[in-house]
Protein backbone atom coordinates (compact mmCIF):
# COMPACT_ATOMS: atom_id res chain seq x y z
CA UNK A 1 0.00 0.00 0.00
CA UNK A 2 2.86 2.41 0.75
CA UNK A 3 4.27 1.57 -2.67
CA UNK A 4 1.04 2.78 -4.32
CA UNK A 5 1.06 5.96 -2.22
CA UNK A 6 4.65 6.75 -3.09
CA UNK A 7 3.91 6.08 -6.77
CA UNK A 8 0.98 8.50 -6.68
CA UNK A 9 3.07 11.09 -4.85
CA UNK A 10 5.82 10.79 -7.45
CA UNK A 11 3.29 11.39 -10.21
CA UNK A 12 1.85 14.41 -8.40
CA UNK A 13 5.33 15.86 -7.83
CA UNK A 14 6.14 15.31 -11.50
CA UNK A 15 2.91 17.09 -12.49
CA UNK A 16 3.67 20.00 -10.13
CA UNK A 17 7.18 20.25 -11.58
CA UNK A 18 5.86 20.32 -15.16
CA UNK A 19 3.30 23.00 -14.29
CA UNK A 20 5.94 25.03 -12.43
CA UNK A 21 8.33 24.70 -15.38
CA UNK A 22 5.64 25.80 -17.84
CA UNK A 23 4.65 28.81 -15.66
CA UNK A 24 8.34 29.75 -15.27
CA UNK A 25 8.79 29.69 -19.04
CA UNK A 26 5.79 31.98 -19.53
CA UNK A 27 6.99 34.43 -16.87
CA UNK A 28 10.49 34.34 -18.35
CA UNK A 29 9.11 35.15 -21.81
CA UNK A 30 7.12 38.06 -20.36
CA UNK A 31 10.25 39.51 -18.75
CA UNK A 32 12.25 38.97 -21.96
CA UNK A 33 9.68 40.82 -24.05
CA UNK A 34 9.33 43.61 -21.49
CA UNK A 35 12.99 44.31 -20.75
CA UNK A 36 15.01 43.00 -23.71
CA UNK A 37 12.73 43.69 -26.66
CA UNK A 38 10.70 46.45 -25.01
CA UNK A 39 12.51 49.49 -26.45
CA UNK A 40 12.52 48.06 -29.98
CA UNK A 41 8.82 47.15 -29.81
CA UNK A 42 7.92 50.63 -28.51
CA UNK A 43 9.83 52.19 -31.42
CA UNK A 44 8.02 49.93 -33.90
CA UNK A 45 4.67 50.86 -32.38
CA UNK A 46 5.40 54.58 -32.65
CA UNK A 47 6.59 54.25 -36.26
CA UNK A 48 3.69 52.08 -37.38
CA UNK A 49 1.22 53.84 -39.64
CA UNK A 50 -2.20 54.40 -38.17
CA UNK A 51 -5.37 55.27 -39.99
CA UNK A 52 -8.50 56.51 -38.25
CA UNK A 53 -11.73 55.75 -40.05
CA UNK A 54 -14.90 57.37 -38.79
CA UNK A 55 -18.13 55.71 -39.75
CA UNK A 56 -21.67 56.77 -39.09
CA UNK A 57 -23.50 53.73 -37.79
CA UNK A 58 -26.85 53.30 -36.17
CA UNK A 59 -26.47 53.06 -32.42
CA UNK A 60 -27.08 49.62 -31.01
CA UNK A 61 -26.08 47.50 -34.00
CA UNK A 62 -23.03 45.26 -33.98
CA UNK A 63 -21.73 44.61 -37.46
CA UNK A 64 -19.71 41.68 -38.77
CA UNK A 65 -16.14 42.15 -39.99
CA UNK A 66 -17.37 42.79 -43.55
CA UNK A 67 -19.09 45.98 -42.32
CA UNK A 68 -22.43 45.13 -43.94
CA UNK A 69 -23.91 42.16 -42.10
CA UNK A 70 -25.58 42.88 -38.79
CA UNK A 71 -24.69 40.38 -36.08
CA UNK A 72 -26.74 41.88 -33.22
CA UNK A 73 -29.22 44.71 -33.00
CA UNK A 74 -30.50 46.39 -29.87
CA UNK A 75 -34.00 47.56 -29.12
CA UNK A 76 -34.16 50.56 -26.78
CA UNK A 77 -36.22 49.40 -23.84
CA UNK A 78 -35.99 50.91 -20.40
CA UNK A 79 -37.84 50.07 -17.25
CA UNK A 80 -37.39 52.20 -14.16
CA UNK A 81 -38.58 50.86 -10.84
CA UNK A 82 -38.31 51.88 -7.23
CA UNK A 83 -38.74 49.39 -4.45
CA UNK A 84 -39.92 51.25 -1.38
CA UNK A 85 -39.51 49.55 1.97
CA UNK A 86 -41.82 51.85 3.90
CA UNK A 87 -44.32 54.62 3.31
CA UNK A 88 -42.27 57.04 5.44
CA UNK A 89 -39.24 56.57 3.14
CA UNK A 90 -41.37 57.37 0.10
CA UNK A 91 -42.90 60.45 1.71
CA UNK A 92 -39.50 61.77 2.81
CA UNK A 93 -38.06 61.12 -0.63
CA UNK A 94 -40.89 62.95 -2.39
CA UNK A 95 -40.72 65.80 0.13
CA UNK A 96 -36.99 66.25 -0.55
CA UNK A 97 -37.68 66.43 -4.27
CA UNK A 98 -40.43 69.01 -3.79
CA UNK A 99 -38.32 71.13 -1.43
CA UNK A 100 -35.41 71.01 -3.87
CA UNK A 101 -37.69 72.08 -6.73
CA UNK A 102 -39.27 74.84 -4.63
CA UNK A 103 -35.84 76.24 -3.69
CA UNK A 104 -34.42 76.08 -7.20
CA UNK A 105 -37.57 77.03 -9.13
CA UNK A 106 -39.62 79.35 -6.87
CA UNK A 107 -41.71 80.78 -9.72
CA UNK A 108 -43.44 77.46 -10.27
CA UNK A 109 -44.56 76.95 -6.65
CA UNK A 110 -47.27 79.12 -5.11
CA UNK A 111 -47.77 77.24 -1.82
CA UNK A 112 -45.42 76.65 1.09
CA UNK A 113 -44.37 73.12 1.82
CA UNK A 114 -43.81 72.12 5.42
CA UNK A 115 -42.33 68.87 6.64
CA UNK A 116 -44.34 66.98 9.24
CA UNK A 117 -42.14 65.16 11.70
Amino acid sequence: MTNAKSDILKRIYLLYFIVFLFASMIIGKIFYIQFVEGAELKKKAKDAPMRVVEREVQRGNIYADDGVSILVTSVPYFEVRMDVASRRFLMNFLMQILIHCRENYPDYFVCNLQRNT
